[in-house]
This record gives C-alpha cells, structure tokens and sequence, in this order.
C-alpha cells in the first residue's frame, strides 16, 4: 500500500489538540497498516516540509513506522537531465537553458520541476492565444526562471506555515 502527500494526512494528525474525529482516523489509519500483510508506504514529495510533517504527525502513527528512507534530492546535473527530459517535445521554448534553470532550481525534486514547467506554459498558451497563427505557444526563457522563483516562494510560504503550525 502507498500513502502519498503524507504532508496533507498531517492535518488529521496533529498532536494532542486533535480532535475526536481525527483521533479516530489515525486510529483506523494505525489499525489498518497494522493489520495490512505487505509493506506500507507513506510518502512525503517535499524534502523541505519532512520535519515539519514528522514533528506534526501523530506519536503512535511515528511509533508504528520500522524504517524512514530519505532520497536525497536531485543534483545539479539531475536537475539539467529533468528540465530537459520534462519539457514537451512539442514545446518550444525561446532561450531555453537547462543548466541555468537547473542552477536556479538548486533544492527543487522532480514534481518541482514539473510544476514550473507547466505553470509557464500555462501561462505562454494564455498569453497569446487569440493571436497565435502557430499551433503551439512559445515558451519564454524567462517565464520558466519566473515559475521556478514562484515554485521557491510557494514551498517557502507552505513550509513556514507548518513551523508555525508546530509551535502553536
């Protein structure tokens, strides 16, 4: 069994001001995992909200939990290859530089990534639609390091966020 977005099962499972109902999902969660005869698999995609996510989850649920396994993020050369490799082949990007957007994007995972590439081609379909004699939009450069600046602050705001939650 795999459990994604453990960062979002957190909200139910917050210490002791829990209340009943989310006490009763972390129990059932608890009794479940116990009782599954494979593996289980809770899976946090953000490096950078771990602690917060595993100081906010629930003690009994941390208890149950025999290994955590931390992948370490992609590096800079993995960042280059994923900026390359994710960008749709039918995309075309005006300036595209994979390494400078692989610097710019240092601490980022692959949904990061991802984020950021869409977001601005998003944006460069929106931009001009109504004029666009071509079938595909042309993405900018400088909207792909404006999307990662955006992806950084978002992480930031979220990461802070459940600090906060945590000193509450």
């Amino acid at each position: 069994a795999y459990i994604c977005e453990t960062s979002r099962l957190y909200l139910a499972c917050i210490r002791a001001e829990a209340l009943e109902r989310d006490e009763r999902a972390v129990q059932l969660l608890l009794h479940e995992t116990e009782r599954y005869p494979g593996v289980v698999v809770f899976c946090c995609s953000s490096a950078q909200l771990l602690d917060a996510v595993v100081h906010a989850v629930h003690p009994a649920l941390l208890r149950a939990m025999k290994h955590v396994v931390q992948f370490r993020l992609p590096d800079a050369a993995t960042r280059e290859r994923l900026w390359r490799a994710l960008m749709p082949p039918a995309c075309r990007v005006e300036g595209f530089d994979a390494k400078a957007l692989a610097d710019e994007s240092d601490g980022f995972d692959f949904e990061q990534v991802q984020a950021c590439i869409w977001k601005a081609g998003g944006r460069a379909v929106m931009a001009d639609a109504p004029e666009r004699e071509q079938p595909h939009a042309v993405v900018k450069q400088t909207e792909l390091l404006r999307a990662v600046r955006e992806e950084r602050q978002k992480v930031e705001g979220r990461q802070s966020r459940l600090l906060n939650s945590m000193l509450c």
